[in-house]
Formats: structure tokens, sequence, C-alpha cells
């Protein structure tokens, strides 16, 4: 009989994902875990039917293996079950971002997995706090978060970004060329409307300098994320500091823009030309 209960999805990455899930479940089996597997469902189903195999079944632990997406999917299902005091949580991150794995320092690369399990196999468990938020007010339906909650530009960037997955999902072949850091750009790209988006709501001009510091806030938001996922900061970090600059000095002096712009291109130059002159 079972006692844990290891929800992913199969499908993932092309189906690559099967392979982590099937080197998941031996390790666990080694280890003397009876696992049951649990894919996941689109359109957030996973979180019914995470509830209902929690409240029937006998399992002790229930396991995220996957993203944050999936994290918060099973920990909301959990939560929702009549067995949440007794059933604990565990993870085998396999994300992008990785932040909730990463909030208890757990990574999410190949090498990860088997550190990962013995981490569930030592069974030592701590406290997780659970966010709730209502749409609409406080009688729209409850919904739950676990790591953070974003409104705003970020969470503007991240729904564009689902709904760019969600579509290249349907282009066969085609979606090896699409990867994730494409689907960031093409987020941040459409975030970038936001100048002329509030113009037209407020029916005034913005003034100069706009466009261009969202462009640099958009680009430290690409390289926060690369560097929160362990790759470093990126020319992006450069690139939108520099342009955060140019922005800032056109909307507050305008007319000291126009000298800022050259001196700041050419210092980024000479920075450039120190680090290629480094590596060479």
């Amino acid at each position: 009989m079972a006692t844990h209960l290891l929800v992913g999805n199969p499908t993932a990455q092309s189906g690559k994902n099967q392979e982590r899930i099937d080197r998941a479940l031996a390790l666990m089996k080694d280890a003397g875990l009876a696992t049951e597997l649990l894919p996941t469902l689109p359109g957030g189903k996973t979180i019914a039917a995470v509830r209902d195999a929690l409240d029937a079944g006998p399992f002790r632990t229930v396991i995220a293996m996957g993203g944050d997406g999936t994290f918060r999917e099973v920990a909301a299902g959990l939560y929702e079950s009549k067995r949440r005091d007794e059933v604990a949580l565990g993870m085998l991150p396999t994300g992008t971002a990785n932040d909730q794995g990463k909030s208890f320092g757990l990574q999410a690369d190949e090498g990860a997995l088997m550190r990962n399990v013995d981490v569930i196999c030592a069974a030592h468990e701590t406290r997780l706090d659970v966010g709730i938020y209502r749409a609409g007010g406080e009688n729209g339906p409850a919904d739950y978060f676990f790591d953070s909650c974003g409104w705003g530009l970020s969470a503007r960037i991240l729904a564009q970004r689902n709904k760019d997955r969600a579509l290249v999902e349907t282009l066969g072949p085609l979606k090896e060329l699409y990867r994730d850091q494409a689907v960031y750009a093409g987020a941040f790209l459409t975030a970038l409307a936001l100048p002329g988006t509030i113009e037209g709501l407020t029916g005034r001009d913005l003034g100069p300098g706009w466009g261009t510091l969202f462009f640099g806030l958009a680009f430290l938001f690409i390289a926060a994320v690369r560097a929160w996922r362990g790759g470093g900061y990126g020319w992006q970090a450069l690139y939108g500091s520099v342009l955060l600059l140019i922005g800032g000095s056109e909307i507050a002096k305008p007319d000291l823009a126009g000298i800022a712009w050259p001196i700041i291109l050419v210092a980024v130059g000479l920075i450039l030309l120190i680090r290629g002159s480094s590596r060479a």
C-alpha cells in the first residue's frame, strides 16, 4: 500500500519529464518508500485531484515534482483536504525559476534529485504559512499562495508569459525553437506597452523618458530571473541599468539627457572593451 503520493507532469518538456519521474520513483522505491504517481491535470484541476486522492487514500506524504506552479497546486490540494493535518508535503523541484525550492535549500538541476529524495526520506518537518486571496472582494472564491503574491508590472509579465507558453504548446515541433528565455523576452516586450496604455487611459502624454525607463525595468527583471536561476545577472543587468539611467535623466532633466546619453554610452563601451580584453 502506497504511503507517498508523487504529483508530476509526465508530458512536460516534450515528455522529457517522464524520465525524471521514473528516476524519482525508482529512487524512492530503493529507499523503501511505497509511492504512487498522480499525473497533473490542465486548467487547475490538479488541486481537486490531489484533495480527493488524499481524502480517499492512506498517504502520509504528498510530493510536488515540478516547478512553482505545480507546488502551488499540490499545496492547495493538501490545504483543501480534510487530512491536511495528517499529511506532510514534500517537493522534488524541476522547474525553471524554482523560487519555492530555493527557499528550502533545494536545487532543481538533474544532479540534485538524489539529494532531494534523501531529504524526503529524512522526513524532517516544519510549518508552511498559507496565503489566501480573494479576487473580487471578501466574498470572492478563495485562492492560495505559498511563496509570494504580486501585482502590477511583475504580475503582468508573468501572466503574459503563461499565455505565450500556452500558445507555444500548440506549435508542434516548432515549440522546441521557442525556449523559456524567449517566452520571458516576449512577455516583457508585451508588458512594455504599458506607457501607451497609461496614456490611453489617462488621456495625457507621459512625456519623454518613460518608455526607456520601462525597457530598463524589464531588462532588470529578466536579469533578476537569471540570477535567481543561478545563471548570473548577464548582460541584461548592464543594459537595463543603462536604460534606467537614460530614462530617469530624460524624465528628471530633459536638457541634461542630451549630455548624459553620450557619456553613458561611452562608459558602457569602455566597460565592454575592458571585459573583452580581460577574457582575451
